[in-house]
């Protein structure tokens, strides 16, 4: 009985596992904490998205209530809807136009304000 080759090739499996094992691990260390990284910066590129394109909408309609478009409206706050296909490009929100005597705000007030933000843009009447 011979049983000396078994026990080395089973050593040589061992060290082949165990070498499998401790790439296993580092991979895992190593691209976890980059995925999550990762994620963080999908998520700051989405809300600069979603600013920049409510801004360039904001900046459109107020050019349109600056037009003359602001004599439809009251003293106080009113909902609007911009008009474009950009709109639907945004998470659930509302756009608020709030009119004073000398003044015009128009805000993007997003549903989860605690995630995207609130984009406004104030405009001084002379």
């Amino acid at each position: 009985m011979n049983i000396r080759p078994t026990t080395r090739l089973a050593n040589r499996l061992a060290f082949l596992q165990l070498d499998v094992a401790v790439a296993i691990t580092v991979l895992a260390l190593v691209f976890i904490p980059l995925s999550v990284s990762s994620s963080g910066d999908l998520d700051l590129a989405r809300r600069q998205y979603f600013e920049a394109v409510a801004l360039q909408l904001i900046d459109g309609e107020m050019d349109v209530l600056l037009a003359g478009e602001r004599q439809k409206y009251t003293t106080g706050e009113h909902r609007i809807t911009p008009v474009g296909e950009a709109v639907q490009n945004l998470p659930e929100s509302e756009f608020v136009l709030t009119v004073h005597d000398q003044k015009l705000t128009l805000a993007w007030v997003p549903t989860k304000r605690a995630k995207w933000g609130r984009v406004e843009r104030v405009v001084e009447l002379k």
